[in-house]
């Protein structure tokens, strides 16, 4: 691991949700838009095998980087990813399509990623999309995938219907809108 610039905390924010076409290549353009115009040094990667999209933004910094083999995660460009983000100061959004959800899902929870990530100094940071109508039961189960596994930022869940954040485990009660 590389020593990190201790003036600035370094972030990475990972976007995704197990539903298709809810939003989260566009939440990973806003925030990479609201980073860059904070002076934060960003990098976006588009992980969606199957929809680049957010590489598709020629202005804004995003490098397409493909961790699937079939199913499951390709060791060997996740490692590149995790080296990649350890040689670094940049912050960093990625955008984790849909038909890679599950794989990369399994994978971070098995091996801690998140847990791995924060050990380097890093914040870790989810934004996981959830949508009201049609597919309310289904980003809300996405969620729920989520959660079950483990939350980094010690487990703390701010649902926009509460004041002040919970623990995710123990209290995240689903309120339909």
């Amino acid at each position: 691991m590389t020593e990190k610039n201790l003036n600035t905390k370094q972030s990475v924010h990972i976007i995704l949700q197990e539903k298709g076409g809810i939003g989260k290549t566009y939440g990973s353009s806003l925030l990479l838009q609201y980073l860059i115009s904070q002076g934060v040094s960003v990098v976006g990667i588009d992980t969606d095998p199957s929809n680049a999209t957010l590489a598709g933004y020629k202005s804004l910094p995003v490098t397409q980087l493909n961790i699937m083999d079939g199913n499951s995660i390709d060791i060997s460009c996740f490692d590149n990813l995790m080296v990649m983000i350890d040689e670094s100061d940049n912050d960093y959004v990625i955008d984790i399509g849909s038909s890679n959800f599950i794989g990369f899902n399994d994978y971070v929870l098995s091996q801690d990623i998140y847990g791995m990530i924060e050990s380097m100094g890093i914040n870790v940071y989810l934004h996981i999309i959830c949508v009201g109508g049609q597919a309310n039961d289904q980003t809300l189960l996405g969620l729920q995938k989520i959660i079950a596994g483990g939350v980094p930022q010690a487990g703390k869940f701010q649902p926009p219907w509460q004041g002040s954040p919970v623990d995710a485990e123990k209290e995240l009660h689903f309120r339909r809108c």
